[in-house]
């Protein structure tokens, strides 16, 4: 069931793909971002659920809001799956990427996003949907199930998107964080178009996780995100390469953090030994594991700090130049 003006739904999201320079795209879709280890469980269940039901199944399993801000949130607004109407919000560009404990927005800290792109015309329709102006953690965020909600919402300042004079919009940060809400659950089914990843290592290691008739199911939706959809200011895994007794990992040559992080690697033979590798690195400059013995194939699961940044079965190749 849709909403009865559902039709002026399609004509905003026609209205702002058509006057939006460089991001004609955003308004075709709604967007939800998390963290690896939980966009596996959301497609495991096949559904978004809201952080109330999420937390009642015990199925989050990196938490990256802010405790504090969780605090201060009327429980009310727990009980919606919360969507944004662009990537690249406030939120995000305080919790995205592999931080070090100490840099981390009051311990928010989403360290691999998975984004999924839904429908917007699908999911903004829907009978049950509702729309909020702004971060739905602010008590002065206004929402409500009726056209007059959606038409509240200055979209002009939610896809606004550089910088600006805080004195003269003070509000522009507020109003990116504009959220569409809807009760309980969100099905993928006929609703979800793309699942985005930030590097190539990060997609292996979201379709390695996955089970295998998932891997089958969701392989040709998971691609690489878009640039104007990361911040890309902290540390993550770009790529990995194999040769002869060697796993390279490239990462992030932009990340702002400085020091030294905790690099955590086990490496699982087919034989079944594992053997883990503890070393302080900085994961910027390539890191290089070699082996003492020839493997074809080996499991790779690698943790900077306590994030998981990679994970996956590698082939390794038996040329030794």
């Amino acid at each position: 069931m849709k909403k009865p003006w559902h039709p002026k739904i399609k004509d905003h999201i026609e209205q702002w793909t058509g006057s939006l320079s460089g991001h004609s795209w955003w308004p075709k879709y709604v967007y939800f971002f998390t963290d690896l280890r939980n966009a596996v469980s959301i497609l495991e269940k096949g559904c978004l659920l809201s952080r109330d039901r999420a937390q009642y199944l015990e199925v989050i399993e990196v938490n990256g809001a802010s405790p504090e801000i969780i605090s201060k949130t009327e429980e009310e607004r727990f009980k919606f799956v919360r969507l944004y109407y662009r990537p690249r919000t406030p939120t995000q560009y305080r919790c995205e990427g592999i931080r070090p404990s100490d840099d981390r927005w009051q311990d928010a800290h989403c360290p691999v996003p998975v984004f999924f792109l839904f429908d917007a015309y699908e999911v903004m329709s829907q009978r049950d949907a509702q729309y909020s102006d702004g971060n739905m953690a602010s008590p002065s965020a206004r929402y409500g199930p009726k056209e007059r909600d959606f038409k509240r919402i200055p979209f002009k300042k939610v896809f606004h998107s550089g910088r600006y004079n805080t004195m003269v919009d003070s509000d522009i940060k507020f109003h990116r964080n504009a959220e569409l809400l809807i009760p309980e659950k969100l099905a993928l089914q006929n609703n979800l178009k793309y699942i985005a990843c930030r590097s190539h290592a990060e997609r292996q290691s979201l379709l390695y996780l996955l089970p295998r008739p998932l891997q089958k199911q969701w392989r040709n939706l998971i691609r690489i995100g878009d640039s104007s959809m990361y911040e890309r200011q902290w540390a993550y895994v770009n790529t990995v390469e194999t040769d002869h007794r060697e796993i390279t990992f490239h990462f992030n040559p932009n990340s702002q953090h400085t020091g030294q992080f905790e690099a955590t690697i086990y490496l699982r033979f087919p034989s079944g030994e594992e053997r883990p590798i503890k070393k302080s690195i900085d994961a910027k400059n390539p890191f290089t594991i070699k082996m003492e013995e020839d493997a074809e194939e080996i499991e790779v699961e690698f943790w900077l700090d306590d994030a998981l940044a990679y994970h996956n079965n590698l082939l390794i190749s038996d040329v030794p130049f």
